[in-house]
């Protein structure tokens, strides 16, 4: 195990002194400005990453097969965005010495995919191999993921708020099916029932669709529960079904209940009332 220390005051981190408060790298910064990048400049952030040691632009542009102009003008960019760091490298005979590039920032836009499934895959390990009931500890581990989820995406707690009189379940399913498709579920609307979503997806470590992890399944289950718990209960009941055939697949059917009930057959009965008159004039 780890042991811990305090680092000295002259510790040095580099080219600059060491810097006590320096703030860390924040990962998900880092990924949101790689999903923003050019195809240039992720080929060239791929090949800094692949180097042990800082590389200089010759270096880069002899493996680029392209000028040095234009390897800087990519490298520029990459150094104000924070994801390559720039340094002197040491003076070798005359000249000015070279600027050497390297990165400290995952360099493969799969990375967070990966990972979730390396991570997924070592906790269902350790739940198979350490607790007396697996599944029911990943179906909870689920439902905590979802308080989590939901309270970092902002996303209110509808479970005890009143539907206002144009509330319809339908369009709020929308904004469900938007934030469960954020998760990796792939959610799509119903192709039949209307109060009716289908999950297609499952981001913990699925990666074979024929056989996905029983684990992961039961996960998903906890979190699908928990999020409409929170974000429906007060307003419909929902039936969680998973295809035996295709595991993947989940499909979930909402019935709505209480004020909205009320509220869906009120507006039902006015517009067979708005219906009628129309229809005994056309009859007259």
């Amino acid at each position: 195990m780890a042991t811990d220390y305090r680092a000295p005051e002259d510790c040095a981190c580099g080219h600059d002194e060491h810097q006590h408060e320096s703030s860390m790298p924040d990962l998900s910064r880092t990924l949101r400005m790689m999903a923003q990048l050019t195809s240039a400049q992720q080929t060239l952030l791929r090949r800094i990453a692949s180097h042990a040691e800082p590389v200089t632009v010759t270096q880069l542009a002899n493996e680029s097969r392209l000028h040095p102009n234009s390897v800087r003008e990519t490298l520029d960019a990459l150094v104000h965005l924070g994801l390559v760091t720039c340094e002197q490298m040491p003076i070798k005979g005359r000249g000015r010495p070279a600027l050497g590039y390297q990165s400290y920032t995952p360099a493969d836009p799969a990375f967070p995919a990966r990972m979730l499934a390396q991570v997924s895959h070592s906790m269902f390990t350790w739940l198979t191999d350490h607790v007396d009931d697996p599944r029911q500890a990943a179906h909870e581990m689920g439902r905590y993921w979802a308080d989590d989820a939901l309270a970092m995406m902002h996303v209110p707690d509808h479970s005890r708020m009143r539907p206002p009189k144009d509330f319809t379940l339908s369009g709020h399913l929308n904004k469900m099916r938007l934030f469960l498709t954020s998760l990796g579920f792939a959610a799509q609307p119903h192709p039949r029932i209307d109060t009716g979503l289908v999950l297609l997806g499952c981001p913990f470590g699925c990666t074979d669709e024929s056989c996905p992890d029983s684990l992961a399944l039961e996960m998903r289950t906890g979190m699908v529960e928990r999020i409409i718990e929170r974000t429906a209960g007060a307003m419909a009941d929902a039936q969680i079904m998973v295809d035996v055939n295709h595991p993947l697949r989940c499909e979930i059917i909402f019935t709505v209940k209480g004020e909205l009930a009320r509220n869906e057959q009120q507006a039902t009965d006015d517009a067979k009332d708005a219906k009628e008159p129309s229809t005994r004039a056309e009859a007259s």
